[in-house]
């Protein structure tokens, strides 16, 4: 059977959507880990080992026609404590299966993150040079790096999303709503500025660029900037719940975290000239994300 998406990290919040995003529009398979994906039209492959002999032997029985690798150690806390770990997760993986598709002609398609800067600019482009402050961001610039020079037709995507995840792993969206539906107060950073993009649109750009076969690095993020505090208030203000539940806070009082920037905003001006479009409003896309709440896609992905 040939599959037309081979998703890498099919039970992560990236991994999830995107599988049940286009689980009738596709055939899909996805890796597994130790969590299966139960969805209809969706094949699960348990990967053995990350070798290229194994990789090679299983793309011959998939024969996906693009692989968007979604695999990531993210938590910058354990990267740092595992470093040898987040160099095969964030690194090793994603230089094999580039290396690997760019023989076999499969579209390879890579998800960067924002956390790749000092912060001290207000706002990055695809050009600026790279000055990650802690381990993971120097895992993802390292990635990058590799899979240019293995693969000159591989799509690297920077990005940083919201989204409703599955019951067993959470999001930032899910973390503020669950918090504010329960009565419970929380602290968001007002120090600590981005430009979070909703995952279907971000999904559906992805999409748009793979369909003109679009390569190199891509910042593929919303065009306003929030701080984690601003976009934690818009949501209260979406779901009308209780702004007062909110307070707010400096990262710097945080001293059990690792050094992060507080600025990963990144222009998407490329974006936007490669596809000639205008993204939604972080506000519009909230208000999508709330009436998602009666989907069918919502009540699936919380029982996967």
């Amino acid at each position: 059977m040939v599959y037309d998406s081979f998703i890498l990290g099919g039970s992560g919040l990236l991994g999830s959507n995107w599988l049940v995003s286009n689980r009738q529009k596709e055939n899909l398979a996805t890796s597994i880990h130790k969590k299966i994906i139960r969805l209809e039209k969706v094949d699960n492959f348990k990967f053995e080992a990350f070798d290229e002999k194994y990789i090679n032997v299983l793309l011959s029985e998939i024969k996906p026609k693009k692989i968007i690798n979604t695999i990531g150690m993210t938590n910058i806390e354990e990267c740092e404590k595992n470093q040898e770990k987040a160099i095969n997760i964030n690194v090793e993986i994603p230089k094999i299966f580039a290396r690997i598709c760019f023989e076999r002609s499969i579209k390879f398609v890579h998800i960067s993150t924002d956390q790749l800067f000092d912060g001290k600019k207000e706002i990055y482009t695809e050009d600026n040079n790279l000055s990650p402050l802690n381990f993971y961001g120097k895992t993802k610039a390292l990635a990058e790096e590799f899979i240019l020079k293995e693969n000159k037709n591989a799509l690297i995507i920077r990005t940083n999303f919201y989204c409703w995840g599955p019951a067993y792993r959470k999001s930032f969206s899910d973390f503020i709503f669950d918090a504010l539906s329960s009565n419970k107060k929380i602290h968001l950073f007002e120090d600590v500025f981005y430009s979070p993009i909703k995952v279907k649109e971000l999904i559906f750009i992805i999409q748009s660029l793979i369909n003109i076969n679009s390569k190199g690095i891509f910042n593929v993020v919303s065009s306003e900037r929030l701080s984690k505090y601003n976009f934690g208030m818009l949501l209260s203000d979406v779901f009308k719940f209780k702004k007062s539940l909110i307070s707010s806070s400096l990262i710097n009082s945080r001293l059990d975290l690792i050094s992060r920037p507080k600025n990963m905003c990144l222009s998407n001006l490329k974006l936007l000239k490669e596809l000639n479009i205008r993204l939604n409003s972080v506000r519009s896309n909230l208000i999508e994300l709330k009436e998602e709440l009666n989907s069918e896609d919502y009540l699936i992905l919380k029982k996967l």
